[in-house]
């Protein structure tokens, strides 16, 4: 589009523009850190307006502001990360952090795109078009900061309580089912079509949501009843930087400050003590690291979880890990989890990775991933651990719980330093609420620089560390040896899969109704660029 046609647009069409941006507000103050969470139901109605009427290139333009908004004042911190870490010089970080916000923007172009052609060329209801279009278009589209619609949500527990059986795409669905209900209503009052569909769909939104309240007053009641473990959350807030764990004053990597702040929470009965990601901490690299918290550990007597990026070798080659390790409470190593879910550039460069000449070249190294669940059996709890970024995946993560999953505990142990002090580390907390009620089992998220937080299996955060601040403190986890799992741990792909089927047969009916549709559609937007 030439910038005098884009500016005759924005002259005669400013009641469109002005939608488009009131919803990309709302979405944005629904977004964690902003927690406004009920914008969410509503966020998207704006857009359903605009798409009733207006040509293709204006669903694109306008579902472009609003994505853009969204996306760029929540992601406002990649500036930060652009500037500290990939050393993206200014104006450059603001290119970097605009060019992401254009990029995930066209989640919201695709799925208004879509819903438009496909509702103005066959008779599906919108009731039911538009949430599978949003939930397929979401679950497909590559993000490397991922977030689901639940993410805005998730702080209303009664609307993410029925994600024990669809998991996080249930809730995007539920999202978008709420927003066409809406949308739908207010139309009504011009018209009195499709009110059957529209009752339908109230009563699946009525009985989602009476379930969600029903089900957070069984779960509460039947936690009460639970045993209650101590677990010390160590949140060192130490600067982050690329190379090895920063040193803080009076401090070694034999005898980091973790270990002051480890007796500290000792003292207080803790049975369990839980270190952060970190860096190197070199525990199976240095053996006086090794000697040095074997008796740490064996002294105090409570077992160890830390986090470490170890150097190992194989057939004198060196492998890089990013790690969670487990010293049982006689000092002796317990085990290990090598992280598996790998940050794209971040910890490995994709399609590149096999050549590591070539990788290595640039400065950059990729790290192995592992390749199993691993449980840690400790403090009478089976702990299933994960690092940082792997807690955002819903299907992973059910998938890690999905064997015995009676009695686990989820821990993530992560550094969001890297992000600076805006929204970020509250957008990757945001995930464990969903996570918890999904698998219907504890979550324990430790992060370096905040906020530290417990997660029941309803949803309830028990204990919330202050952000960028160091502390040592003990969570009273309530705690069932039989409870744990979920339909959705069970069956994780089943409610995804099922929806994009339904995707799939929009489309094949699309074009079975339609013969030559792609011709029309070439007409029609030649007509519009000749006209416009």
């Amino acid at each position: 589009m030439k910038l005098r046609q884009l500016i005759n647009l924005v002259a005669s069409d400013y009641q469109n523009i002005l939608k488009a941006m009131f919803a990309g507000l709302m979405l944005y103050l629904a977004f964690p850190d902003n927690n406004v969470h009920l914008l969410a139901l509503v966020g998207f109605v704006p857009l359903l307006f605009i798409a009733e009427e207006s040509s293709y290139r204006k669903i694109y333009i306008y579902s472009l502001i609003s994505g853009m908004i969204l996306i760029c004042c929540s992601y406002s911190w990649l500036r930060f990360l652009g500037r500290e870490f990939v050393g993206t010089p200014f104006p450059f970080d603001y290119v970097f952090w605009l060019f992401n916000g254009f990029y995930i923007s066209q989640i919201f172009c695709l799925i208004f795109l879509i819903y438009a052609y496909v509702r103005r060329h066959t008779k599906i209801p919108e009731i039911v078009l538009f949430p599978v279009v949003v939930v397929s278009i979401w679950s497909f589209f590559p993000n490397l900061f991922y977030f689901n619609l639940a993410n805005s949500i998730g702080g209303f527990l009664p609307a993410i309580q029925a994600s024990e059986f669809t998991g996080v795409f249930g809730v995007d669905f539920m999202v978008a089912l709420v927003n066409i209900t809406i949308f739908k209503l207010i139309q009504l009052i011009r018209t009195r079509e499709g009110i059957r569909s529209l009752g339908v769909a109230l009563l699946v939104i009525v009985a989602w949501f009476s379930y969600g309240t029903y089900s957070l007053h069984q779960w509460d009641r039947e936690i009460e009843n639970w045993e209650v473990k101590k677990i010390g959350i160590i949140q060192p807030n130490r600067a982050s930087f690329l190379t090895e764990t920063p040193e803080e004053k009076g401090d070694t990597l034999e005898r980091p400050l973790e270990m002051e702040l480890s007796r500290k929470v000792i003292r207080e009965g803790a049975e369990l003590v839980i270190w952060p990601e970190g860096h190197f901490r070199a525990y199976l690299n240095y053996s006086s690291v090794t000697k040095s918290y074997r008796q740490f550990v064996a002294g105090t007597g409570v077992p160890l979880i830390l986090h470490d990026t170890p150097v190992m070798f194989k057939k004198e080659k060196p492998i890089y890990r990013n790690s969670s390790i487990w010293i049982k409470k006689d000092g002796q190593l317990g085990g290990m989890y090598h992280k598996r879910y790998l940050v794209p550039l971040g910890e490995y460069v994709p399609f590149f990775s096999r050549f590591e000449g070539l990788v290595e070249s640039f400065g950059l190294s990729n790290i192995t991933p592992g390749d199993k669940v691993v449980v840690f059996d400790t403090a009478g709890m089976k702990i299933t651990p994960l690092v940082c970024y792997e807690i955002q995946f819903s299907q992973f993560v059910a998938e890690s719980v999905r064997d015995n999953p009676a009695g686990k505990v989820i821990l993530t142990q992560s550094n969001d330093g890297w992000y600076g002090k805006e929204g970020q580390s509250e957008q990757h907390r945001s995930s464990n609420a969903l996570r918890a009620v999904e698998n219907r089992v504890p979550v324990i998220h430790v992060i370096n620089n905040g906020r530290s937080s417990v997660v029941l299996p309803n949803g309830r955060v028990i204990y919330l560390a202050e952000s960028w601040k160091q502390s040592a403190g003990v969570a009273q986890l309530s705690y069932s040896r039989t409870s744990g799992g979920s339909f959705f741990s069970k069956y994780p792909g089943l409610f995804l899969n099922t929806v994009r089927f339904f995707g799939l047969l929009f489309l094949i009916h699309l074009f079975f109704v339609n013969p030559g549709l792609f011709a029309k559609l070439r007409r029609k937007d030649q007509r519009e660029r000749i006209t416009g």
